[in-house]
């Protein structure tokens, strides 16, 4: 394993099982490690990032700042939601909760519930998209723990927790729904009628709503919340929960969706290319005033994902109730996003979606230089995330799931021992693979926020690298047997 320094290793504490480093790749699960590399071609922002140039600069200054005691993970968090606050214009009174991922948020929509109507009203989580969204969101949604790994250790015993298995006071009287993202031919659902019917059925039981829509999944699909739907599960007592972890979500979509009531699962660590993993739950402002008078204290269970400086500070009695450890890990990769998102948002919104529908324009023309590679156009709701079908190199249908890891795989590593190709020893890092039927999967390319000021300064020398990208894959899925 190499040997990384006190910044990189404490960027991989304070979360899950994904953020580990295996001791033999010296990477973790998703083949990322924990330090920048110039060399690296980074267009995997939709899956897990290794940190920019810019945010590793600023994790290593915070960890400094905290080692000295100018700072305080506690001062991190606070400085973290004010300055998320303002840069993406929230509404005032906004509460911002801050979380190890995107999938830990997905608790605290039930705790909200739980505040409201108490522990033993019976709720629904209706979740859409499920398959193409984070991989323990099904298991979160519905108050189940979907890692064994602890992000603040010693709330529970090591090794007596397995995924799935339920979060004592979160599951309680939690039942799941899935809607699927897509036919059995790979075609987008559209959800609305199910998800009507369902959230009905729902209050005709006796049932409150939680549901989740998504804006950007996987692949890119954008499933907007029916008004119809939004009306009757407020009117019932229930929570719309838009997930806008990918990040690629307009400003002015998100305080809309705030506005509405509708509470937004937000992260700095996919578009905005901050290191695994760091989530926020953007409450309305109306929903925090009824939180603050409930006198709602969260379960102890919760104790193992949050500590009380992760809340805002107008709900003392959830801070009290929670962890007074401190999740230093978290604070510094919310801080290396924090610098992404805040370099970024300063550029006019006009001029950064010019810019991203260029860059897709040029990377599908790249695409389509190679026979055995497909863009893939059943998945365009988001421009920033460019879906690729790969050719079997002996029968000529599409790669399915197991063939497009190998290349995933590949494409992380050196492999001049087995391709003779220059750009064999070029590690590229895209998104992982993506099942749209049981024989068909997809590979991504996904821009990131410095890679779009990469473009947007330098068109040409960003392309360039887009092109060793769809390069590389094209050969690697041709001598797919060698992988």
């Amino acid at each position: 394993m190499p040997r990384y320094d006190e910044v990189s290793m404490k960027l991989t504490t304070g979360g899950d099982d994904r953020l580990p480093i295996d001791a033999k790749t010296g990477a973790n699960k998703y083949h990322c490690s924990p330090v920048y590399d110039v060399a690296h071609i980074c267009r995997g922002s939709c899956t897990c990032n290794s940190p920019s140039k810019l945010g590793m600069e600023v994790a290593t200054q915070t960890f400094q700042d905290l080692s000295s005691g100018s700072q305080t993970t506690e001062s991190v968090f606070a400085d973290v939601r004010d300055r998320l606050s303002r840069i993406l214009g929230l509404p005032e009174g906004t509460g911002v909760f801050l979380t190890p991922s995107g999938t830990d948020a997905e608790y605290l929509p039930l705790c909200f519930v739980k505040a409201l109507h108490g522990n033993d009203k019976r709720i629904l989580s209706v979740v859409t998209c499920g398959e193409e969204v984070g991989s323990g969101t099904l298991e979160a949604a519905g108050g189940l723990f979907f890692s064994a790994v602890e992000p603040i250790p010693g709330f529970i015993s090591s090794g007596t927790v397995k995924k799935a298995d339920p979060l004592a006071g979160v599951a309680d009287n939690v039942q799941t729904k899935h809607i699927v993202a897509r036919s059995a031919d790979g075609c987008v659902v559209d959800v609305a009628e199910e998800v009507q019917k369902v959230c009905a059925d729902s209050q005709t039981e006796g049932l409150v709503c939680v549901y989740h829509s998504v804006h950007g999944s996987k692949t890119g699909i954008t499933h907007p919340v029916p008004a119809a739907v939004t009306k009757s599960i407020k009117d019932c007592g229930g929570l719309v929960v838009l997930d806008a972890c990918q990040g690629r979500i307009r400003e002015e979509q998100l305080v809309g969706a705030l506005n509405e009531g509708i509470v937004v699962l937000y992260t700095c660590s996919k578009f905005f290319r901050g290191p695994p993993f760091a989530g926020a739950v953007l409450t309305p402002a109306p929903l925090m005033k009824q939180l603050a008078s409930s006198g709602f204290v969260p379960p102890a269970s919760l104790q193992t994902f949050m500590a009380g400086s992760q809340v805002p500070s107008d709900l003392p009695n959830w801070a009290s109730a929670l962890h007074t450890t401190q999740n230093d890990g978290l604070a510094l990769r919310w801080a290396a996003g924090l610098a992404e998102m805040e370099a970024t948002l300063s550029i006019p919104q006009s001029q950064r979606e010019q810019a991203i529908q260029e860059w897709r324009k040029a990377v599908v023309a790249e695409i389509a230089k190679y026979d055995n590679l497909q863009y893939f156009d059943k998945a365009s709701d988001t421009d920033s995330i460019i879906c690729i079908t790969l050719m079997h190199p002996e029968t000529g249908a599409p790669m399915n799931k197991a063939e497009c890891a190998k290349v995933f795989l590949g494409m992380t590593l050196d492999v001049s021992d087995r391709f003779t190709e220059p750009l064999a020893s070029q590690k590229c890092f895209i998104g992982q693979p993506v099942v749209i039927t049981k024989e068909h999967s997809v590979l991504r390319i996904a821009l990131g926020s410095d890679s779009l000021r990469h473009f947007m300064k330098s068109p040409s020398e960003c392309v360039e690298q887009d092109s060793k990208v769809v390069e590389k894959m094209s050969f690697l899925a041709k001598g797919l047997s060698r992988l």
